[in-house]
């Protein structure tokens, strides 16, 4: 099993005196080959970003191990401070298990692609508030009014639609969630798509399209959201739980000093 390292560059000084023991380790343990494209796992050293940046760039093709070496990792597989066991135990025991994360694909009439996390679409200024019609299998569901709008799959279910009230999805869970942002109405509640669903967004007004926190440019025309087929490939520890992430990170069901 051949396997690649990406970290995020950026973040070299910041992460010094961790990555180059993890880089070592699987050097001196494992088939290390420099071109990601070549490897069968990829392991990411960083945090979410590092490991959302390889997932859209590699494809589904590969087995993914991420290494938290930053703030939250909610998508990571292991922190930095429990390697010492868990490599061992995954890359030299091959005890672990796979986690297929559903992801979204979106297309329009100059843009296609995918997003493991979520599309969004905002006014081109902070200050704009935008106009849509929203569309689903072809049907006209409401135009709506305000900040924008967030498409997520089940697995960015916890990231920005969970902070503007999203509903919270099992990473392996079909379907989908609209959510709005600072709707212009009281009516409005996120809507939990099927993984059949076609999503239309068909904006008044030119809008910033958003995918997974990059920015991609800007639309005027109507942008397709779906649920793809196929899924990634994430490796976990044979004890990884998903209540207790949310338990662990994000402090689900914690009450004042009680223990998650």
């Amino acid at each position: 099993m051949k396997i690649s390292l990406i970290s995020n560059p950026k973040r070299k000084e910041k992460w010094a005196g961790k990555t180059e023991p993890l880089v070592q380790w699987f050097s001196h343990h494992t088939d290390v080959v420099e071109d990601p494209e070549k490897a069968d796992w990829i392991v990411t050293l960083g945090g979410d970003g590092t490991l959302l940046y390889a997932l859209s760039h590699f494809g589904t093709k590969k087995s993914y191990f991420g290494i938290n070496l930053g703030h939250l990792g909610f998508l990571t597989s292991v922190d930095f401070s429990q390697t010492d066991t868990v490599l061992e135990r995954v890359f030299l025991q091959n005890r672990y298990k796979v986690e297929h994360l559903r992801y979204l694909r979106y297309q329009g009439s100059d843009l296609k692609g995918r997003a493991v996390n979520d599309v969004v679409l905002k006014g081109l200024r902070v200050q704009d508030m935008v106009r849509y019609d929203v569309f689903l299998n072809g049907d006209f569901v409401c135009s709506q009014t305000g900040d924008g709008l967030i498409v997520s799959s089940p697995v960015g279910s916890t990231a920005y639609n969970l902070s503007v009230g999203g509903s919270i999805m099992h990473p392996e869970t079909g379907g989908y969630i609209l959510n709005s942002i600072a709707t212009h109405s009281l009516g409005i509640r996120p809507l939990i798509m099927g993984e059949k669903h076609l999503l239309k967004i068909v904006p008044h007004q030119p809008m910033s399209l958003i995918i997974d926190g990059r920015l991609e440019g800007k639309t005027t025309d109507p942008v397709e959201v779906f649920p793809a087929e196929d899924a990634f490939s994430v490796i976990r520890t044979v004890d990884w739980d998903f209540y207790q992430v949310l338990r662990m990170k994000l402090h689900w069901g914690k009450r004042g000093d009680e223990r998650c």
